[in-house]
Order: C-alpha cells, then structure tokens, then sequence
C-alpha cells in the first residue's frame, strides 16, 4: 500500500478527474475525517523494507524472491482500468514485485474467482447507505464482495457492534474504527472514487443532479419538451 502513488495512479488511470482516498469509506463525505487515514503518502523506501523484513529478497533481475519464489501478482482488470492496472504494475515494479496485468470483460473475473486463477482485482462499489449492510458485505466472512475470504476475529466483533449502534453518532465512529483498522490490515487497497459524468439534452425537463446516477434516470419527473 505505501508503494501506490495515488496521484499519478488518477492522473495515468483516471485522466485526472479524482482525488486520492486510502480507506473505503472515504469517499462517502461523512467520513471524510478518514479520507486519506493510514496511507497518507506514498513512501517506496518504507514498501521496499516492509518487503526486506517479510524476507523476500530482491534480486539482480529487479524482482524479489522468498524461498526460490518470486513475489509475483496476477492482477485482473475490466472496463476502462486496464491504464489504471499497467500503472500500479509500473509502481510495483519499482519495490521489485512482478505484476501480470491481464484485462477484459468482467465476466473473466468472475470466472478467474472460481478457478483461482488472480490474486488481485480492480473493483468499484459504492459507500452511500446502510454502513452496516455495506461494510459486512466487504469485510464479513461471508460478504458478497470480500471475494479474497478475508477473516478477522477483530473485525466481525466490530462489524457485530456497528449493527448493534444505536445512534448515527455511533455508527460513524465505529465505521471510522473499522475503516482505519481495515488499512491497517489490508485486504484491499483504496485509490480513488471513480469519476461520474451525467450529460443532460437541453429537451430535458424535469432532471435534479443526484449524487447517484442511479437517481437521474428513475426520477418520474423526467419529460421531453
């Protein structure tokens, strides 16, 4: 995680239109006091040491190795991500990890999930509603969208005492918790929210800006002139 350059990563991926986040939440500005908790720099020196210390080596060849292995990462990209997948490749390589971008329609990772074949993804979800339903579904054993199997004693007792929460106040103070002790841990690493762009025909009447696009589109308001 210290070895992302998030800037570039949005300015190389993302044409530039984002700004960085380092936990999930952060994008959802109720949680902005955790937007860029943890991870607040990129720091390659403190990557490469960690690396040092876990004992994989770096080698002549510029990658590094544990045991006669080589720290290698198959990485999956969709849709408009493969810049974004070929730029944390290239920040990779700089700490000696082998990266392997490979892209295509999102139906290869869902399949590659089956098999087994990836050991890392791009994803995009969003952060608005229920917190206790959304974090359960990344970080709960079972959640539909921890698809690495991330378990963590500590963190379902969390997850547990965040439905429990009886008022916003302690709902976001727990889902601040969760969200620094999530980087900490993790499971997932945090860039950015992908940028949403609405184009509105000026024979449209009726359209109030959402936040969710989903919302433009189901407004029953909506008319041609």
């Amino acid at each position: 995680g210290w070895a992302l350059d998030r800037e570039e990563l949005i300015a190389l991926g993302m044409e530039g239109l984002s700004e960085p986040v380092t936990t999930w939440l952060g994008s959802n500005p109720t949680y902005e006091k955790v937007k860029n908790a943890y991870y607040d720099s990129c720091n390659v020196e403190k990557s490469a040491q960690l690396l040092d210390d876990a004992g994989w080596i770096l080698d002549e060849d510029g990658f590094r190795y544990k045991d006669g292995q080589q720290l290698t990462i198959l990485l999956r990209t969709f849709r408009n991500d493969q810049a974004l997948g070929e730029t944390i490749q290239m920040q990779w390589k700089k700490i000696g990890v082998n990266v392997s971008v490979q892209h295509g329609d999102y139906s290869l990772i869902t399949t590659a999930r089956e098999t087994g074949d990836w050991d890392a993804s791009v994803e995009a979800w969003g952060t608005f509603g229920n917190v206790s339903a959304l974090l359960n579904a990344q970080y709960a054993a079972d959640g539909a969208a921890n698809y690495g199997r991330f378990q963590d004693k500590k963190l379902a007792g969390m997850l547990e005492s965040l439905a429990q929460a009886a008022t916003t106040e302690e709902r976001i103070k727990i889902g601040e918790e969760i969200s620094l002790y999530v980087a900490e841990q993790s499971p997932a690493l945090y860039i950015a929210p992908r940028p949403q762009i609405t184009a509105v025909s000026t024979s449209l009447e009726g359209f109030v800006p959402h936040f969710r696009q989903f919302e433009n589109v189901v407004n029953a308001n909506l008319r041609i002139k």
